[in-house]
């Protein structure tokens, strides 16, 4: 049985006017990865990168993120509590975990107003030190709050879409879809009936349509909230288990057409998401006595005038220290995009994103490259270069 795909709908707070452009964009946390040794006690850490955390607003962020639990069986963790600091040390939200089995993990989330776009958060868990752990290392972990561009108010009836982007394509085969609606306009007329469907432009394939039965509503700001620039969102998350099939190694250019009925402009319902999935390979996530430095979930939030980068690096070691590395970014035409080098420490992610507006125009392919610090360790190479594919038409924004 397929999992349902559940739509969350969030109220938006966004401004008018700017040179930004149409969106708003998601964020996503940093979590640590890897945990203690098995069976010698227990170990509190962040398992995942999550898809949930989403930048509702451009002045405000939900922070979504999970928290898992290793150790021996029978000794659950209680009263766990959770701070998220700014980087001026100020505590901005709180929350405590009542209990948590060994071997599960629980989500969480917190609103933080105000954010400003690029700023980082620090979670840490069991800042009460109630739970005694095997390694502290992997307590904490940052979130780059990745705030969207500003949303156009139409004078007639229109949806279209802000944010759209994809997971999983590039490792593991573990394809999944994250993409917002928005319907910003002066009439107050709510889109009712929205449907929409994925579709490959390669080979005709069907990855996921939304029945009609199920569709949705993008909700129209009220008079009020168009006086206070603020408008609803619609957010839709598909994970692998909602899709009907898994993509082949190739080239791919997911379609995402939206239909709602009266739409004065189909043009901007359309969001095309090129990737060219590599031959299939599953990359261990283990923690080991030799370092092994890689990329996790690279992705691109593609919007109508700019693109956010978002990746991860690892360092998968159990050894207590850091590992120097620089990561490259280059467009095929020779343009470097960004660089940087940073210290990563053992069983921890070091989250990156940032935007770019350098627009070349239709697709253009670019290279994600993780370089080593020569004379370091790093096990294996696999997964330290990433290839994508970035369809910049107007055509398909917001």
């Amino acid at each position: 049985m397929r999992a349902i795909l559940i739509p969350v709908i969030t109220v938006a707070l966004l401004l008018t006017g700017c040179d930004k452009g149409s969106e708003v964009a998601p964020a996503q946390a940093t979590p640590s990865v890897g945990s203690g040794p098995a069976g010698f006690g227990s170990d509190l850490y962040f398992p995942e990168a999550p898809l949930g955390m989403a930048a509702a607003t451009t002045t405000s962020l939900h922070l979504q993120f999970r928290v898992a639990l290793d150790g021996p069986a029978g000794q659950p963790a209680t009263e766990v509590r959770w701070t998220v600091i700014r980087a001026d040390g100020a505590q901005v939200a709180t929350g405590t975990i009542p209990t948590l089995d060994p071997g599960t993990s629980v989500a969480q989330e917190a609103m933080i107003s105000p954010a400003a776009d690029g700023e980082e958060f620090t979670i840490r868990l069991d800042t009460t030190d109630r739970v005694t752990e095997t390694s502290e290392s992997n307590n904490a972990t940052t979130a780059t709050a990745n705030l969207g561009e500003v949303a156009k108010v139409s004078e007639t009836f229109d949806i279209y879409f802000t944010d759209a982007h994809y997971h999983g394509m590039h490792y593991n085969n573990d394809p999944r879809f994250h993409f917002y609606l928005i319907n910003p306009n002066r009439e107050g007329r709510d889109a009712a009936g929205v449907t929409f469907e994925i579709r490959d432009e390669v080979d005709g394939e069907l990855y996921y349509v939304l029945p009609p039965e199920r569709a949705l509503t993008v909700k129209a700001p009220t008079p009020a909230q168009l006086l206070a620039n603020s408008f609803p969102l619609a957010e839709v998350v598909l994970a692998t288990a909602d899709l009907l099939r898994r993509p082949v190694p190739g080239r791919h250019v997911f379609r995402i057409t939206a239909s709602v009925p009266g739409d004065s402009n189909v043009v901007n319902n359309v969001r095309r998401l090129v990737v060219d999935v590599p031959t299939w390979q599953d990359v261990p996530r283990t923690a080991g006595p030799i370092a092994d430095l890689q990329f996790s979930d690279p992705h691109v939030h593609q919007y109508a005038t700019s693109v956010v980068w978002h990746f991860y690096i690892l360092n998968l070691h159990t050894a207590i220290g850091s590992q120097r590395l620089t990561w490259r970014l280059t467009r095929e035409d020779g343009v470097l995009i960004g660089m940087r080098t940073v210290w990563v420490s053992s069983q921890q992610m070091y989250e990156t994103s940032f935007r770019d507006r350098s627009n070349p125009g239709g697709e253009a392919r670019y290279t994600l490259t993780l370089i080593p610090e020569p004379g370091s360790q790093d096990l294996s190479p696999v997964g330290n270069t990433i290839n994508f594919i970035v369809d910049w038409t107007p055509a398909t924004g917001g």
